[in-house]
């Protein structure tokens, strides 16, 4: 079953998704720059919890660009 939104999707290129994703790391900082509670928590947080995330959000994205062709 198609989706709707996927016709939309495919038409945004990759000017617009950088776009969208700047968008969203402005908006977090917002968020962290108001809610104190957040920031804090960001501040008291081990680095690395952030660096595993980092590699297990973005093994998908790299497998599928460089592996499967």
């Amino acid at each position: 079953m198609k989706h709707p939104m996927d016709d939309k999707v495919k038409k945004l290129d990759a000017w617009d998704i950088s776009l969208t994703k700047l968008s969203t790391a402005a908006a977090i900082i917002i968020v962290f720059k108001l809610w104190v509670g957040a920031m804090n928590w960001v501040h008291d947080t081990n680095v690395w919890w952030f660096v595993a995330a980092l590699v297990i959000f973005a093994f998908r994205p790299i497998k599928r660009i460089y592996f499967k062709g």
